[in-house]
């Protein structure tokens, strides 16, 4: 959240902490991804393998790991829709990306099943901070009225009001380097009643193709955050960043990156 007070990155660094632990974790241990708890990571992964419709709980060691990653798919953002709040309990859906690792048959099973625990509105919430933050870095701090800030903070289910899914999964714009980045852009988009709101759009792994086993021709969705609505400073500066932004790597994320498996 840049210059937070003590209080509210506490706050984020739980969301972040539930998400890419929790969500995410046994993924990111398998593709190495950074973490500043290395010491903490296990030697093997607890999974759930199936024989004859009986589960079995087994451990595979990390390099092994299938890597099934849990791809989230929201509802587009309800104040694009309607002017009625969204009602609950929200409907959403989980694709599985297996990208490397063994597979169940080469154990003597006949499919993993992966459990995560996702929460739609912690996931979301996640998902508003980064774009809160990418907004004000190419916008400034004035470059449009915040509204999403204070659902970062409290959990409130009408966070998914603000953040959601785009209608359709489309192919990636690039070949996979050997390790994806995320994408981010900004874009003016009108609501239900043409109203305007300042739109992040986030794909995570955006050059990823080939995962979703039900189409690999498919990469990952993007989700859009409405992190506020438009002022006259907003419009200048948006014109000029029509071309997504990606993260770029430090150095450390380099370093690990050669230790990555290669994916895509």
């Amino acid at each position: 959240m840049g210059a937070t007070c003590d209080t509210c990155q506490d706050i984020t660094k739980e969301i972040e902490r539930e998400v890419l632990r929790n969500t995410m974790g046994a993924f990111r241990l398998r593709m190495n991804f950074p973490t500043g708890q290395k010491h903490q990571r296990p030697e093997k992964i607890d999974i759930v393998a199936i024989k004859n419709e009986i589960p079995y709980t087994i451990k595979i060691p990390i390099s092994d790991y299938p890597a099934i990653f849990p791809i989230i798919l929201l509802p587009r953002p309800g104040s694009l829709v309607s002017s009625q709040p969204r009602s609950y309990p929200l409907n959403y859906q989980i694709i599985l990306a297996q990208t490397i690792g063994v597979s169940p048959e080469s154990l003597g099973y006949d499919r993993f099943e992966a459990k995560w625990n996702v929460n739609a509105v912690s996931f979301s919430r996640f998902v508003a901070k980064i774009a809160h933050c990418f907004a004000v870095r190419q916008l400034g701090i004035n470059g449009f009225t915040h509204s999403v800030t204070p659902l970062i903070i409290i959990e409130d289910i009408s966070i998914l009001d603000f953040v959601g899914t785009t209608e359709e999964l489309n192919p990636p714009a690039e070949t996979p380097p050997r390790i994806a980045k995320h994408s981010l852009r900004l874009e003016i988009l009108p609501d239900y009643d043409n109203t305007l709101w300042v739109a992040v759009y986030i794909r995570f792994f955006a050059n990823w193709k080939g995962h979703i086993q039900s189409n690999p021709e498919l990469g990952m969705p993007e989700y859009v955050c409405l992190v506020g609505r438009p002022n006259e400073s907003t419009f200048p500066q948006i014109l000029n960043q029509q071309k997504p932004f990606y993260k770029p790597w430090t150095k450390r994320d380099r370093k690990d990156s050669r230790r990555a498996p290669k994916v895509g």
